[in-house]
């Protein structure tokens, strides 16, 4: 019997020191518990000899070809043209953008980020490990806790639940896009999280680092029509309401159809295509603030995953403000502009003036930097 007790006792210390253990082993030392991880080699070659660099995704690199534009602007009145270098790439995420920067020896006086586009694009987490990631991710949010790991980087590797991390080379993969739509869902709510997490943490990696950020929204085409409702969001009892609302707007009868549009948005409040069909016709009737919050909304509930998304930058102004970094709000300038012009050359891309209009924000912005006024 005491042979018993004492295997027993023996088992129940052991134990905790084996799954302590195991955490320890399985986990990589991190402050933000991401769900990827880069191969040694990504980026080691990386050099900037610019002291402005541009980083981001497909619409800086749209903005990297007025890079030109840009410095010749900010070198009015230099003796020598100031240079401007680009890492934007197509595709690339915000944990490819911190991934470079991190690889650099020092990071430029000068740093302009344009991303959110391509934020899914490439895919950073296993479905299986959703759970496990959102649990993580609370941790972290959590100041007190976030506050220990600060203190002690290597309590992280016992804190955080491990998950199989995602191997990420130098190319980027395209990720699956035929996915059900609950399950695109939960990966979108997932990404917003990371989102987050990950920009505070880039915003205080470049304030360390004494670098000036210039943060600027993606201008998002408001007017694009939602590409897929996701399953089950239209309540089936106001169909027929829904394609009368559509007769209407053909017929540009919008002042009748607006009191029944802004009831089906109401009540479908998930469904992309009534959420859109209000913020038309409130636009078409000059109710703009009231068109942006439906049409902004019907992106981010569309179910084909367009390219942007309202959330990303709204979370990137939040984190801006909180970390002292002032940004260009150009998805708002646009907005505001297309209420008397036409702002996009297509689904994705404002027009070559409007990034004409761009650059010459930016060269305020940088000669009040860098004391050039």
């Amino acid at each position: 019997m005491k042979i018993f007790l004492t295997a027993c006792v023996t088992f129940f210390l052991i134990l905790p020191s084996l799954w302590l253990g195991y955490r320890y082993l399985n986990n990589e030392t991190t402050l933000v518990p991401t769900p990827y991880i880069f191969n040694k080699d990504v980026y080691k070659d990386l050099e900037v000899s610019a002291p402005i660099l541009i980083v981001g995704d497909a619409m800086a690199v749209r903005l990297e070809k007025f890079s030109h534009s840009l410095a010749k602007k900010i070198s009015e009145n230099l003796s020598k043209p100031i240079k401007i270098q680009s890492f934007a790439t197509e595709g690339e995420g915000l944990h490819r953008t911190i991934k470079r920067l991190e690889m650099l020896e020092r990071p430029p006086l000068i740093i302009i980020y344009m991303g959110n586009i391509d934020e899914n694009y490439e895919n950073i987490f296993r479905f299986t490990d959703i759970p496990t990631i959102e649990s993580n991710l609370k941790l972290y949010s959590d100041p007190e806790i976030k506050s220990l790991i600060m203190a002690l980087p290597l309590a992280s590797r016992l804190i955080y639940s491990p998950i199989e991390r995602v191997k990420l080379g130098s190319e980027i993969k395209e990720a699956k896009t035929d996915l059900p739509d609950h399950v695109l869902q939960r990966k979108l709510a997932l990404s917003y999280s990371l989102f987050e997490a990950q920009i505070n943490e880039f915003f205080n990696f470049l304030m360390k680092r004494n670098s000036l950020l210039i943060p600027i929204t993606t201008p998002l085409n408001l007017m694009k029509k939602p590409g897929a409702d996701c399953y089950g969001s239209l309540n089936k009892t106001t169909v027929k309401d829904l394609e009368e609302v559509k007769k209407k707007v053909q017929n540009r009868d919008f002042k009748g159809a607006y009191n029944l549009s802004h009831e089906l948005a109401l009540i479908n409040q998930s469904h992309a295509t009534s959420l859109f069909l209000h913020g038309f016709i409130s636009f078409r009737l000059n109710r703009f603030q009231e068109s942006q919050k439906y049409l902004e909304r019907a992106i981010a509930l569309d179910c084909s995953a367009p390219r942007g998304n309202p959330i990303y930058n709204n979370i990137m102004k939040k984190a801006a403000r909180a970390n002292g970094f002032q940004y260009l709000d150009f998805h708002q300038y646009l907005v505001d502009q297309s209420q008397i012009n036409h702002t996009f050359i297509d689904d994705v891309y404002p027009q070559d003036f409007y990034m004409e209009k761009l650059t010459d924000m930016l060269s305020i912005r940088i000669k009040t930097l860098l004391k050039l006024n």
